[in-house]
């Protein structure tokens, strides 16, 4: 597995908000009793 690291700002990073978030919800999936969001929230957030 290799991993990549991309720097982005601005309105590069809207490119990116949606992807970020499903990952968040499913990392966090993981620990239900210390975070309980959903996309949407994840997606305002970001």
């Amino acid at each position: 597995m290799s991993l990549t690291t991309k720097t982005v700002t601005g309105d590069q990073f809207a490119h990116w908000i949606e992807p970020v978030a499903a990952l968040r919800i499913q990392v966090f999936r993981e620990f239900p009793y210390l975070y309980d969001g959903d996309v949407a929230y994840e997606q305002r957030y970001l």
